[in-house]
C-alpha cells in the first residue's frame, strides 16, 4: 500500500479553545446522543463544547466549587460541595 506524500512545509496550528481558558477533554457518548449534540450545534449554529459547557451549567447547579487556602499554606486546597447534603469531597 503506498503512502501519501507528506508536505515539508511545518503546520502552523491555529489557537483553540485551550488558549481561552477552557480545559480539553475527552467523553464518551452513544451514537445517539453524538447525533443529538451534531443536529443542535447546526440548529443553533454553536459549537458542540459550548453546548455542552452549558447543559452542564444548567443541570449541575448544585456543586459548588470552593478554593481555600489558609495562612502559611504551602498548597490551595479545593473542595467541591454539594448543596443537597451530599458529602463534602476534600483534595488532598
Amino acid at each position: 500500500m503506498a503512502r501519501a506524500a507528506t508536505s515539508s512545509k511545518p503546520r502552523t496550528r491555529r489557537p483553540g479553545k485551550e488558549s481561552e481558558g477552557w480545559e480539553k477533554i475527552g467523553l464518551l457518548l452513544a451514537p445517539e446522543t453524538f447525533k443529538r449534540l451534531n443536529l443542535a450545534s447546526i440548529h443553533q449554529q454553536s459549537d458542540r463544547s459550548k453546548i455542552v459547557n452549558d447543559l452542564l451549567l444548567k443541570h449541575l447547579p448544585t456543586y459548588v466549587l470552593s478554593i481555600r487556602s489558609g495562612p502559611g499554606a504551602s498548597s490551595t486546597s479545593v473542595d467541591l460541595i454539594a448543596e443537597q447534603n451530599l458529602p463534602v469531597m476534600n483534595s488532598a
